[in-house]
């Protein structure tokens, strides 16, 4: 697994994510649209967008938004300097 590195390109470890199922694998081919409105900012500011497939709405997650959101920074701090102790 290859290092996550934020845009500034310094290496902020190795990630995973752990899931309770993974319904369906897809390759998306069409254009995303917005998120829908009525998300709310933070929701909206982890998704790439959203697009429909005949079996039902696609929502597409930014994985840089998620690995690098507020709360899991924290939490990715908190743990670092629990190690350091």
């Amino acid at each position: 697994m290859k290092p996550f590195r934020e845009r500034n390109q310094t290496i902020i470890g190795v990630v995973g994510i752990v899931v309770d199922r993974l319904r369906d694998l897809r390759t998306i081919e069409a254009a995303l649209d917005p998120p829908p409105e009525g998300l709310a900012p933070e929701v909206a500011s982890l998704m790439l967008g959203v697009v429909a497939t005949p079996t039902g709405t696609v929502r597409v997650l930014d994985a840089r938004a998620v690995l690098t959101a507020p709360p899991l920074r924290a939490l990715a701090q908190a743990d670092a300097e629990g190690r350091m102790a």
